[in-house]
């Protein structure tokens, strides 16, 4: 009766793992970042479905040990999105465009709020960005099929977090 293998144990050779590791690429296309993916510093968590300890233990045998510990930072600090920018303050009004639709923006947030996903700061740190709403017009079929929030990340022009982000 053979051997079956935890993680705690090595992986017994078969025909079939046998094949697989023949075929497995050292790296996997998009795994690898040119910056740092997460900050532990930052003080915030993230609520995650799966745990940061399990994305590390699921992922032991993949071929380059640095993305399971990338994967399970992400799970546990949130993912950074490259911005190499001056430090500032940013804070500007929203689009007009989700002025004009409260209640459905409100109702857009509040089932992210209630799983974590969206967190509410009760005080902004010394440097920060706070992206401006707005709202697009979701279309099915050429009719209106309700609002799709959008987080401006390209503004104010020259100073938006996409023009800290370096092109790759």
């Amino acid at each position: 009766m053979s051997k079956v293998p935890t993680l705690d144990t090595e992986l017994i050779p078969t025909p079939m793992t046998s094949r697989l590791t023949e075929c497995t690429p050292m790296h996997q296309p998009n795994t690898t970042s040119s910056y740092p993916t997460f900050t532990p510093t930052v003080g915030l968590k993230v609520h995650s479905t799966l745990p940061p300890d399990r994305w590390e233990s699921l992922l032991t045998h993949y071929p380059d040990p640095e993305f399971p510990k990338m994967t399970a930072g992400i799970a546990h600090y949130g993912a950074r999105v490259g911005y190499e920018g001056p430090i500032l303050r940013i804070r500007r009004p929203n689009h007009s465009s989700v002025l004009c639709i409260p209640s459905e923006i409100s109702n857009n947030i509040a089932p992210k709020v209630e799983a974590s996903r969206i967190q509410e700061i009760h005080s902004l740190p010394q440097f920060y960005y706070v992206s401006l709403l707005g709202a697009v017009k979701n279309q099915s079929n050429g009719g209106f099929n309700g609002w799709r929030r959008i987080h401006d990340l390209s503004c104010p022009n020259g100073k938006s977090v996409n023009d800290g982000i370096k092109e790759h």
